[in-house]
């Protein structure tokens, strides 16, 4: 049964690797390999992360007025939660 179960890990690992090279492949021939280069440096993005927002922004980055809409949007900027002196968290989503 181990067998059964460490073939069928395998086996899905294999077709989720096969999926990543396709969107990276695609994402490459349509002139975003760069983006998510540049969105890969953010701390806290990955490439996996950096393929995603291409994907929900269509890499049109002027919908956003700052870099720090941006940022509110993808969920990596802290948020600042105050309340009569005392912090409380500052997670990001």
């Amino acid at each position: 049964m181990c067998r059964h179960y460490l073939e069928e890990i395998d086996h899905l690992t294999s077709a989720a690797n096969r999926i990543d090279a396709r969107i990276t492949a695609l994402l490459a021939r349509l002139g975003h390999d760069r983006n998510v280069a540049s969105l890969d440096t953010i701390p806290g993005i990955g490439p996996a992360a950096a393929q995603i927002i291409i994907a929900e922004t269509g890499g049109d980055m002027a919908q956003f007025a700052t870099a720090g809409h941006l940022a509110f949007w993808i969920g990596v900027c802290p948020g600042m939660n105050e309340s009569a002196g005392v912090n409380k968290s500052g997670r990001t989503r």
